[in-house]
């Protein structure tokens, strides 16, 4: 295999361990939302090319168990705030999401030969 497919792959099982369930769909809105903190569902619905309800069913099912609107256990990545006129929603990551992000960052860093003092992959 090739070192892309290497990489891909590590990244793909860290989100399946991290977060069991998350969809392909879904882990394309939680790396916006981190390259993007506070952005808003509809901005996040026109980054990922999807309608308003797919990314807030998706959004939902990341978010945080117990909050309002959480669907299922929630995977606990996401955290949403309420805008300034109570209708918009902000979207940011938990700790376990930017823990998330940052073990994503050390797959690609290790992936990348080169990078000073990268981890063998």
């Amino acid at each position: 295999m090739d070192r892309m497919t290497d990489v891909l792959l590590a990244a793909l099982g860290e989100f399946e361990r991290a977060a069991p369930g998350l969809s392909l769909g879904q882990a394309a809105m939680f790396l916006h939302i981190i390259r993007c903190e506070g952005v808003r569902m509809t901005e996040l619905s026109a980054l990922c090319g999807r309608n308003d309800a797919v990314v807030s069913r998706g959004v939902r099912a990341m978010a945080v168990a117990g909050e309002a609107g959480t669907l299922g256990n929630g995977l606990g990545l996401v955290e949403l705030s309420r805008g300034r006129d109570g209708r918009t929603r902000h979207l940011a990551p938990t700790p376990a999401g930017l823990m998330l992000a940052e073990q994503l960052r050390a797959i690609l860093h290790a992936g990348d030969p080169g990078r000073r003092g990268a981890v063998a992959g």
